[in-house]
């Protein structure tokens, strides 16, 4: 499964130059509108990309999945600090949809010029890291050139002057999903069992070694905190140490939605 991943990103590289002339070949013919708000002939407008904040703000205390007991004071608390650029919703949630389900290479651009301009890096991460992980996505993702966390990290990598080492993946069989995804009928506790299997199915690729190394992580969207927390056990298992992680935007608090649900 490893050495899939791996083929996938180097396929990704491969099949790019592709892509990108057949969507300048798409742009000559039809028309474009903001992924956010739906401004003609934009791509993300200047105020879409000013709904993003200009610093990364700290969000771990948002993801249940990441709170957990200190073995050193007893405290409940994150194991390292989260930042994103903002709440999943509104205008945020309507341009990072479109943009997952799109290959749009000026897409791609605007999204990574956000992350690029962004700053606070020191606040989010204990220490420098070594090198920037980014989350596991299928290989039928990064194949159709739809990994936008690729593009994340790439942003973060130029931002930071540190190398990307992409050396995750996800676990999932068709029996898995078929059994715990695919049911309708699950009950509410099953579905919390569904993200702990997830967070247990992130692995790292045969061989992958980080003996020594400091890790951010870089995802595209933190919900409940279980694939980071699952990423966070995967870089444990090579050696690493997590220091931090990024995402482009957070989900609401759950424990506010208890109350007055979605918003």
């Amino acid at each position: 499964m490893g050495k899939n991943v791996r083929e996938a990103w180097a396929d990704q590289r491969r099949v790019g130059a592709c892509h990108r002339a057949w969507q300048t070949t798409l742009d000559l013919c039809f028309p474009r509108w903001c992924a956010g708000c739906g401004a003609y002939d934009e791509d993300l407008c200047e105020q879409c990309r000013s709904t993003f904040g200009k610093r990364w703000d700290r969000v771990e205390e948002h993801l249940p999945y990441l709170q957990l007991v200190s073995p050193i004071d007893g405290e409940i608390r994150a194991p390292f600090p989260v930042g994103a650029l903002g709440e999943y919703s509104g205008v945020r949630s309507r341009a990072i949809v479109r943009w997952k389900n799109t290959v749009d290479q000026r897409l791609d651009e605007a999204f990574y010029d956000v992350v690029l301009s962004r700053s606070g890096y020191d606040e989010i991460a204990l220490c420098w890291p070594h090198v920037i992980v980014p989350m596991p996505s299928s290989r039928q993702r990064i194949r159709a050139d739809r990994y936008v966390v690729g593009v994340l990290a790439a942003a973060v990598s130029a931002a930071m002057g540190v190398p990307v080492t992409p050396i995750l993946f996800s676990a999932h069989t068709s029996s898995w999903r078929h059994r715990i995804r695919g049911d309708r009928r699950l009950s509410r506790p099953a579905q919390f069992y569904d993200r702990r299997v997830k967070s247990k199915l992130i692995k790292c690729c045969a061989g992958a070694d980080l003996s020594g190394c400091d890790v951010l992580l870089v995802d595209d969207v933190v919900t409940t905190g279980a694939t980071v927390l699952g990423a966070w056990k995967a870089v444990q298992s090579c050696g690493g140490r997590v220091i931090g992680a990024v995402a482009l935007a957070a989900a609401h608090n759950p424990r506010q939605l208890r109350g007055r649900g979605h918003m």
